[in-house]
């Protein structure tokens, strides 16, 4: 969070003018900030990052089937089942997690509407393959871009990338507006329809469009610019965390650690490691179990697979996942935020490398 002062100061206006929501003018002047920062040609804000989701594949894929990942948050896959659409759920890459363009390919039919790749743990999905894919075939491609933030790759941003990317500012998040989310796209003919749909879709007090209630309130959009002021310093802490993690860790047995690569400006969201059991010697939730009894909350994502939860199971098509069975199976999300500091990455790593020991 921001300095508590310089959150008060932010808000303070709010008593003065009394507009607390509906597009005032703290919203507008975040929406301007995150299209600079991001490097977007448009950016439209709304209450939270799962909403926005839903709204853009409603509004860029027409009825049908949508390509995606089974490595991921519920949010992706319930933008697709509110939206009425049908997942089909294709394998990962095991190098980054993220949905493999090869094996999305093979699972095209006239049924399918949309690609819903995911930029999971910020590493970038491959937008070459998923444009030409779209290309071929006039397919929309809309980015589940929840946890990159800020990323680029060879200096490109990532947010134009595809017909549309959701950015979420989840309190979770590298950046957040307590809760709140984004698209970014390229098609200015979006921004007014989409400035409708969040507000009932209403314009001179008629609903013009089947809107519905997805505004931020001036508070949150107040926290988004306190953050934007601090977002570089927020990174570069996680960045320091990043490296003493990887310091200790690297070219440990059965310890995989997420690899980024030389072309990309990274935003150091999440740091997940795989623990390969075989040569750990450990599984990963044995590892997990013993981290959470000495104090230490980390996270098994994305286990278990978004594909195998009960409430797809009659609507889904599910191909073969070997990847990201056994990935779901590796992965362990440890503690990274800037409230840590290289002592508390020590005390992890101790644990880890003298469980294997032990």
């Amino acid at each position: 969070m921001p300095p508590i002062g310089s959150y008060i100061n932010e808000i303070a206006g709010l008593w003065e003018t009394g507009q607390i929501t509906n597009n005032g003018v703290k919203l507008q002047t975040l929406e301007r900030e995150l299209k600079r920062y991001l490097c977007a040609d448009n950016v439209s804000i709304f209450v939270n990052g799962h909403t926005a989701l839903e709204i853009a594949l409603g509004t860029i894929a027409n009825k049908g089937e949508v390509i995606t990942s089974p490595f991921t948050f519920t949010s992706t896959l319930l933008a697709i089942i509110r939206n009425g659409m049908k997942p089909v759920f294709c394998d990962i890459k095991e190098e980054d997690f993220t949905l493999d363009p090869v094996e999305a390919d093979r699972y095209i039919t006239n049924d399918t509407c949309g690609i819903l790749p995911v930029h999971v743990f910020g590493n970038i999905c491959d937008a070459g393959a998923f444009g030409t894919i779209s290309s071929e075939y006039g397919i929309p491609v809309i980015y589940d871009a929840a946890q990159a933030f800020g990323i680029s790759v060879d200096g490109l941003p990532v947010s134009g990338l595809g017909a549309v990317s959701m950015f979420s500012f989840h309190a979770t998040k590298v950046f957040h507006t307590i809760e709140g989310g984004c698209l970014t796209y390229s098609d200015n003919k979006l921004e007014e329809y989409f400035s409708l749909v969040r507000n009932f879709g209403l314009s001179d007090g008629v609903s013009m469009v089947c809107g519905t209630n997805a505004k931020m309130p001036e508070t949150n959009a107040a926290m988004g610019l306190c953050n934007l002021r601090c977002i570089d310093d927020y990174i570069g802490t996680r960045k320091e965390l990043t490296e003493k993690y990887d310091e200790y860790l690297a070219g440990r047995r059965g310890v995989l650690l997420n690899k980024i690569p030389a072309n990309v400006t990274y935003n150091y969201c999440y740091y997940p490691i795989r623990v390969v059991q075989e040569l750990y010697g450990r599984s990963r939730d044995e590892l997990h179990d013993y981290l959470v009894k000495n104090g230490v909350y980390a996270r098994k994502y994305y286990y278990p697979l978004v594909s195998d939860y009960p409430i797809i199971s009659k609507t889904a098509n599910r191909a073969p996942l070997p990847v990201a069975e056994k990935v779901s199976r590796q992965v362990l999300v440890l503690p990274l935020h800037t409230n840590m500091d290289l002592d508390d990455v020590a005390y992890i790593c101790r644990l880890i490398l003298e469980f294997q020991t032990s």
